[in-house]
């Protein structure tokens, strides 16, 4: 995890350190280096929001297991809208 300067996060709009978020789980072994390097920036406390959520449902859904891929992008999409007015 890196953690970098203060800016904007794009989930709670607030300017904090920001962490890098791996769209595709690095604890699943991707074959395709496009998806292994994917990453989106957020503030540590909405990363790790959005880690709860996607454990939850790996869990509830699949057992525990890999979801496909257009489940994490679906999922992270979501997290990333949730809660804003248009």
């Amino acid at each position: 995890m890196q953690i970098k300067k203060k800016v904007l996060c794009p989930k709670c709009e607030q300017v904090k350190c920001m962490t890098q978020h791996h769209v595709y789980p690095r604890r699943w072994k991707w074959e395709e280096a496009n998806m292994r390097d994917k990453v989106i920036e957020l503030c540590r406390d909405c990363h790790s929001d959005l880690e709860r959520i996607i454990c939850r449902y790996e869990c509830t859904h699949w057992g525990r297991r890999q979801l496909p891929a257009h489940v994490y992008l679906a999922l992270l999409g979501w997290f990333l809208a949730k809660g804003r007015v248009a």
